[in-house]
């Protein structure tokens, strides 16, 4: 761009606002971000080379000239979540100039359930179709990292808001159901409970790389190259990550837990967004032994299902079948739902998740099985949620297992097992330490 159009004028009223061409670090570079300014509202415009990056030679669009060099700044509905003040009005359509700031949410809509793992489909901000770019530029999953805690392999995950709702008319998917996440808090967006800790807001969560070894003084652990720690029952699950908690002034050695829930959900919820299927099996392989050099890996997180199962904390199912799940206010308390778990004992496949909301639970944030089929190619999720509430097994509430230890059907990132009480100890069935992040002044929700 030459120096004369380094500066651009937006004329209302008789008052004269600049637009000037800079990139996020207050650069100017030769393709541009615009950036409007008009009283105390400001935002910022990315121009792209191609029209090919604002729809096709057909789309309207407004772009920036200078010596045959152009660049090009999206349109799109007004009320878009990308919809910045700044209208242009074509063939008597009013459109919006799109902003930057919503760049980055990404999402996935269920076009079709069933068929063994559903038919899906990657949307935009506005539930259009959209190929994302690369996922390793693209928050939060840039933010993924492995990192050595109090002696322990970690991997850290970055916080990020979730929305959870049905594509509006006008959309390439209008009407289909989607979930998208987001960086930064935007309209209709909320921080994933997997980031609350009495109701504030945390900046990361960290989850073991590996499943829970016997570290010594009772502790569990995280390091490669370590046995899992078996045949151990819940209550002691919890109280040997627990045990790692012995200062409270020491970040490294405070809020650590056992694995829950929501963690894990947040987790699946990366997946399957930048995966596109529910299908981990297909993507990362069927696991193998703790030894085996199959192990599945999900961005450093090793053995997610295929070796053993998993005590997670957070959610089960009572005697008379109803789930029970963590407080989305991150008290550590579980709250009732009063949602009933379907009861299919074994050979059953997930075809639909849970979207009851309540008093400090909201099940679209995680994935709660509400609905099984009794045919692998009839479900959605290429995983079985076994229950036995009220037949086979003692009375008493089920905690959950996830992931499965064998091949094939039986292991996968949504294989639940709701069946065992808190006192089965079996050598197939482990666990995975986690620990808090930082708590930020940012309040979780507004309510």
């Amino acid at each position: 761009m030459g120096e004369y159009s380094k500066k651009l004028h937006f004329v209302k009223n008789g008052v004269t606002t600049d637009i000037t061409l800079y990139d996020e670090f207050g650069a100017e570079v030769p393709v541009p971000a615009l950036h409007y300014k008009h009283g105390e509202y400001e935002t910022d415009i990315t121009l792209y080379d191609s029209l090919a990056d604002v729809g096709g030679d057909d789309a309207p669009c407004i772009y920036v000239e200078d010596a045959a060099q152009q660049a090009y700044a999206k349109l799109v509905s007004p009320d878009s979540i990308n919809a910045t003040a700044l209208r242009v009005k074509y063939n008597d359509v009013t459109y919006a100039v799109a902003n930057s700031k919503n760049e980055g949410v990404v999402g996935l809509a269920l076009i079709e359930p069933g068929g063994g793992a559903g038919t899906w489909a990657k949307v935009d901000s506005d539930g259009n179709n959209y190929v994302p770019p690369d996922y390793n530029s693209l928050a939060p999953w840039s933010g993924i990292e492995t990192v050595t805690i109090d002696g322990q392999t970690m991997v850290k995950i970055p916080k990020f808001y979730v929305k959870y709702g049905e594509i509006p008319a006008g959309r390439d998917n209008a009407g289909k159901k989607a979930r998208w996440v987001s960086r930064k808090k935007l309209p209709g967006f909320h921080i994933h409970p997997a980031f609350v800790k009495n109701s504030k807001v945390m900046d990361c969560f960290y989850i073991g790389a590996f499943e829970a070894y016997n570290a010594g003084s009772n502790r569990a652990g995280s390091k490669s190259g370590q046995s899992s720690w078996n045949n151990v029952s819940f209550p002691y699950c919890v109280q040997y990550c627990n045990n790692r908690n012995t200062d409270e002034n020491d970040v490294e050695k405070r809020g650590w837990h056992l694995q829950n829930f929501y963690e894990r959900c947040a987790i699946n919820n990366l997946f399957l967004i930048e995966n596109g299927t529910p299908n981990a099996q297909m993507v990362l392989g069927n696991g193998g032994s703790v030894e085996d050099s199959t192990m599945v890996v999900y961005r450093g997180i090793y053995a997610l299902f295929g070796c053993i199962w998993e005590y997670v904390d957070g959610l089960k199912c009572d005697s008379q079948g109803f789930y029970h799940i963590l407080s989305n206010r991150g008290t550590g308390s579980i709250v009732p739902t009063g949602v009933a778990a379907p009861n299919f004992g074994t050979n059953s496949w997930i075809y639909e998740m849970s979207e009851e909301k309540g008093a400090e639970f909201d099940l679209t944030d995680a994935f709660v099985p509400s609905k099984l089929v009794d045919n692998y190619e009839q479900g959605t999720y290429p995983d079985q949620l076994q229950t036995r509430w009220s037949a086979g097994g003692t009375p008493g509430d089920r905690w959950l297992q996830i992931g499965g230890s064998n091949t094939e059907l039986r292991v996968g990132l949504f294989q639940y097992d709701l069946a065992g009480g808190s006192g089965v100890s079996t050598s197939n069935l482990g666990f995975r330490i986690a620990k808090y992040g930082e708590i930020t002044d940012e309040i979780a929700y507004d309510d």
